[in-house]
C-alpha cells in the first residue's frame, strides 16, 4: 500500500466528526454482529487478513520450505484467514504493456502456495496487485491518469488475474499448477466516484474473475463531510467486489482533526458505520484495515502517521464502537497493514514495544473481543 498525504480540512469539522459516532437508528435484522457475539470470549473475529512482504514472493528474500511454514503458522496463530501477498506493481505506460504485471513479482509464489496449503489449507492466498498512478499530482493538482482503465490496461490486468487464479503457476516452470484463491487490488490515488475504476473492476468481474469469490479492493477513508467516495459509489463498488478494505490510516497532518486517540477512534467508528451502511443491499463484506507500522513524515516535515495516535489499539476501539452502536455495523473481519512489522520481523524499524503491544491488542481488543 502506498502512503499518501491527505487533503486540508478546517478544524470546524472536528465537531461534525465526533457527532457521527452518536447513536443512530438502524436495521437490527441486517446488522447481526453485536447480538450474535455478545457472549463470545474467544475467537470472536477470525475472518481476518494480513498484507505480506513482497520480498517473500519475488525472490529478494530466499525462503526455505520450513521458513514458509513458520510464517504461515504465525499467521494462523493470530487468526489470519486471508493472505494478501504483494506480487508487484502494474505497469503504467502508453504502450502495449500498459496494465500488465511483471512476472518477477510472483516468481516464488507457486512454492509459497504449495507450502502454505500443506501447512494450513484454511488460509486463502490472494495476490495483491498495486497501482499508485491512478491520479498523480500535476502542478499540485490531482489529475486522472489517461493510461488507467484503457482497453489495453484492462486486457493486460485481466490476463494477469487469469494467470494467477485460473491457469496457475508452476514451480520453476514445471510440474503442478498452483492457483491463487482470488485477487486484491490497491489502486491509488483515489478520485471522486471514479467511474473508470468502476469499469475496470466490472471488466475483471465479467471475465477472469466471473466466478471468483475473493475479489477485493483497498478503498479510501475520509474525515471530512464530503468523502471522496460517496455512499452510493461504495454501493456500486460493493456490487462488483466480494470484499472492501477501507484504509483508515495516514489521516493526520495538514489541518486534519485527527490529532489524538479520541479523534482517531471517532474516525474509525464513523467510517466503519458509513461503509457498513453503504454496503447494505450488496453481498460485499467489510474488512477495514488497521495500521501497524512506524511514524511517517512527508517531505515538508508533516507527520501524517504517528503510531502513538493511529495505533492498532485505537483502531480496534473505534471498530468495537461501530459494531456496538445501535444497528451494529456489519463487519466481516479486519486487516493488518503491515504484517512484517506486526509480526516483529523488522524490530529495528518497528520496535518491540510497538509490535508486542499490537500483538496483544489484536488478540484482546479484536480477535477475542465480542
Amino acid at each position: 500500500m502506498k502512503f499518501s498525504p491527505k487533503h486540508m480540512l478546517s478544524l470546524a469539522l472536528v465537531l461534525a466528526l465526533i457527532l457521527t459516532i452518536l447513536p443512530t437508528a438502524g436495521n437490527a435484522e441486517s446488522r447481526p454482529n453485536a447480538d450474535t457475539r455478545a457472549g463470545c470470549t474467544a475467537n470472536c473475529h477470525t475472518n481476518n487478513a494480513a498484507f505480506l512482504n513482497a520480498d517473500w514472493f519475488n525472490g529478494n528474500i530466499a525462503l526455505s520450505d520450513q521458513q514458509i511454514a513458520d510464517y504461515v503458522n504465525k499467521l494462523k496463530q493470530y487468526k489470519i484467514k486471508y493472505q494478501f501477498v504483494d506480487v508487484g506493481v502494474l505497469i503504467d505506460s502508453n504502450t502495449a504493456s500498459n496494465g500488465s504485471l511483471p512476472a518477477a513479482g510472483y516468481s516464488k509464489l507457486a512454492n509459497w502456495i504449495k507450502v502454505s496449503r500443506q501447512t494450513d489449507p484454511n488460509q486463502l492466498i490472494i495476490p495483491a496487485l498495486n497501482y499508485g498512478s491512478r491520479a498523480p499530482r500535476v502542478n499540485g493538482v490531482k489529475t486522472p491518469n489517461p493510461n488507467f482503465g484503457t482497453q489495453t490496461f484492462k486486457a493486460n490486468l485481466n490476463a494477469a488475474a487469469n494467470k494467477l487464479v485460473n491457469t496457475g503457476l508452476q514451480i520453476n516452470g514445471s510440474g503442478t499448477f498452483y492457483k491463487a484463491d482470488g485477487i486484491h487490488l490497491d489502486i491509488e490515488g483515489f478520485i471522486s466516484n471514479d467511474t473508470v475504476l468502476l469499469g475496470t473492476l466490472q471488466y475483471l468481474r465479467d471475465n477472469a474473475l466471473a466466478s471468483n469469490t475473493n475479489f477485493s479492493q483497498s478503498t479510501p477513508a475520509d474525515f471530512g463531510s464530503s468523502p471522496v467516495w460517496s455512499n452510493a459509489f461504495i454501493a456500486q463498488v460493493g456490487a462488483i467486489l466480494n470484499q472492501v478494505q477501507p484504509m483508515i490510516y495516514d489521516q493526520m497532518g495538514w489541518g486534519s482533526p485527527i490529532v489524538d486517540a479520541a479523534s482517531y477512534q471517532a474516525l474509525w467508528t464513523q467510517e466503519v458505520k458509513r461503509y457498513s451502511t453503504a454496503l447494505d443491499g450488496t453481498s460485499s463484506k467489510l474488512m477495514p484495515t488497521m495500521p501497524a507500522y512506524e511514524k511517517k513524515t512527508a517531505e515538508d516535515g508533516t507527520v501524517y502517521h504517528d503510531p502513538a495516535v493511529e495505533s492498532l489499539y485505537n483502531a480496534a476501539k473505534g471498530l468495537q464502537a461501530a459494531i456496538a452502536s445501535p444497528g451494529g455495523a456489519n463487519v466481516h473481519g479486519a486487516s493488518i497493514f503491515w504484517w512484517s512489522h506486526f509480526a516483529g520481523y523488522h524490530p529495528t524499524v518497528y520496535a518491540p514495544a510497538l509490535y508486542q503491544a499490537d500483538q496483544s491488542n489484536w488478540l484482546n481488543e479484536w480477535v477475542n473481543h465480542p
